[in-house]
């Protein structure tokens, strides 16, 4: 309840009183205090085949316009169970959440605000078909977004999505590795490695002769014809005798996190590691690094530990799939 007149205890009118630095409907009989807290709003992103699905609002607030499908989160109810049943309801299409994307802040009038927590999602069952309170469902691909965007928080979300639909995975050019480096500088990833010590300048001479190469992943042009900016993510890796390539460093600038780069930026690192015959990937994480959930939940698995070299690491492995 937003707006309470009278104690829900005793049905006294509430008087408003300073409490914690606010402003609060207090009752002046039992001391019931009246929190008025920000509601919870959750949602989902479906990028199927490089297209996002989204919805027309069929009410206020924003009716005709276009969203992402979401709604209020039901007492007892995770987020996570509200993303997919909202998405069900209004698009007809039963979803896999696959990662939190963000939570955005959110303001409305009469309304104490809330957050949306907003998840990435794949379609496991169903087809778009307007259901609840939209009249239509349909996917758009990142240059052809609709100009109406309900909510300014579903705007900043399919603006970010788009962004990332620009990068693009390969190779770092000779024009591309000192940008790499520096990314990797600036993060603070300068520890000795199977390299030994690097500093800038490098060039990509001492980098080929390292037997060591870099992928990037770098912005292109936005669909609001924005330049992007440049090299936004590098995996650092040298190859581990035959068939094996080691993961030095696999680093993304942190807006562009949880949008699937340094997924994809892996999945580019097999790409090339099987094309030159390698049977495994391998890394070394520290136990207490973030990256250690990325990596196994993308495949590796721990082989092992380090014990003289870099003392609280984790080897991780993945074996590669043979053939192609």
């Amino acid at each position: 309840m937003l707006n309470a007149r009278f104690c829900l205890r005793c049905g006294t009118p509430l008087e408003s009183q300073k409490v914690d630095d606010r402003l609060r409907p207090v009752c002046p009989r039992c001391g019931y205090i009246h929190y008025v807290n920000p509601i919870v709003a959750a949602g989902t992103l479906v990028d199927h085949h490089g297209r996002v699905l989204l919805v027309r609002r069929g009410a206020p607030p924003g009716e005709g316009q276009w969203g992402l499908p979401a709604g209020y989160a039901e007492a007892g109810e995770r987020p996570e169970e509200t993303a997919v049943r909202e998405t069900l309801e209004e698009t007809g299409v039963r979803v896999a959440l696959d990662d939190l994307l963000d939570v955005y802040a959110f303001s409305e009038e009469d309304s104490p605000g809330g957050v949306l927590i907003l998840y990435a999602a794949h379609i496991e069952q169903g087809e778009p078909v307007a259901g609840d309170d939209a009249t239509e469902a349909r996917f758009f691909a990142p240059d052809a977004l609709p100009r109406q965007i309900a909510f300014a928080t579903h705007r900043q979300a399919l603006t970010q999505w788009a962004r990332v639909r620009t990068v693009t995975y390969g190779e770092a050019t000779p024009a591309e590795i000192e940008a790499a480096l520096r990314l990797i500088q600036d993060a603070g990833l300068t520890e000795e490695t199977s390299w030994g010590r690097y500093s800038l300048p490098e060039t990509e001479t001492t980098v080929r002769q390292k037997s060591a190469g870099m992928i990037v992943a770098r912005e292109g042009i936005t669909a609001e014809g924005r330049v992007g900016r440049g090299v936004i993510g590098v995996c650092r890796y040298s190859h581990h005798g035959i068939h094996g390539v080691h993961i030095h460093d696999l680093y993304v600038r942190p807006e562009y996190r949880r949008w699937g780069v340094g997924g994809r930026l892996l999945a580019r690192t097999e790409q090339m590691a099987r094309s030159r015959g390698a049977v495994m990937l391998m890394t070394r994480v520290s136990a207490n690094d973030p990256g250690m959930a990325f990596y196994l939940r993308n495949g590796f698995a721990v082989c092992g530990y380090e014990s003289d070299q870099a003392p609280g690491h984790a080897r991780l492995c993945r074996r590669l799939p043979s053939g192609g």
